[in-house]
């Protein structure tokens, strides 16, 4: 609910363990018309950001802010940034936090939902933002292969509509336990693998670089 701090929730874990796709998910659910949503882009600065969410060229981070913050009290959305990391540097990612506990104070609490990589957001907050942000963590654990298997098993589904075949079960699990004794347990692993090997309709995981 709007006003309340408990709204706003950092999701953090590694790389592919399902937080974009969550997002996205949660956000068709619910109607895209109620959230402002945005991908950082790398190396984006604060600026950049802000140009990027209220879809202005203004020359001063000052007058973006400004902008984004009117535009939230006309028209109440729930904030989602996703792939924090990607900020220019620690610097630009210190002045998002401020810009966000600013934005969260004068906007009548607009929910903020952040997507990251990073596990201690929080020394990147000014201790009046940890106090009103009041972020809840929500930590996404890496797969295990049978986590694997399953989310691509009912994926997969939809490459038989559209590369007009089907991939085994034996196949998905192959991909899977390749990618966990990489050390990686990624999802996004697992698709990168999987498209390869459709795109050269060739299953041989061992040898596909």
């Amino acid at each position: 609910k709007s006003g309340d701090n408990s709204t706003n929730l950092i999701l953090f874990g590694s790389t592919g363990t399902g937080k974009t796709a969550l997002l996205q998910n949660f956000i068709k659910e619910k109607g895209e018309e109620n959230f402002l949503y945005m991908t950082v882009g790398t190396g984006w600065t604060l600026n950049e950001l802000l140009r990027a969410l209220t879809n202005k060229n203004y020359p001063t981070t000052a007058r973006l802010m400004h902008c984004l913050k009117e535009m939230l009290k006309k028209n109440p959305k729930i904030i989602v940034l996703d792939e924090l990391k990607r900020m220019k540097n620690k610097e630009q990612l210190s002045l998002l936090m401020s810009a966000l506990n600013e934005i969260w104070r004068e906007t009548e609490g607009s929910p903020i939902i952040l997507s990251t990589t990073i596990f201690n957001i929080n020394e990147y907050q000014e201790r009046d933002g940890l106090t009103t942000l009041g972020f809840r963590p929500v930590f996404f654990q890496v797969y295990n292969v049978e986590q694997l298997k399953e989310i691509f098993t009912e994926r997969t589904k939809n490459f038989q509509e559209r590369y007009g075949f089907s991939i085994d079960r034996t196949s998905i699990y192959q991909a899977c336990l390749l990618v966990f004794d990489d050390g990686d347990s990624s999802a996004r692993q697992v698709r990168r693998i999987l498209k390869q090997c459709l795109a050269k309709q060739n299953f041989n995981f061992f040898k596909i670089n």
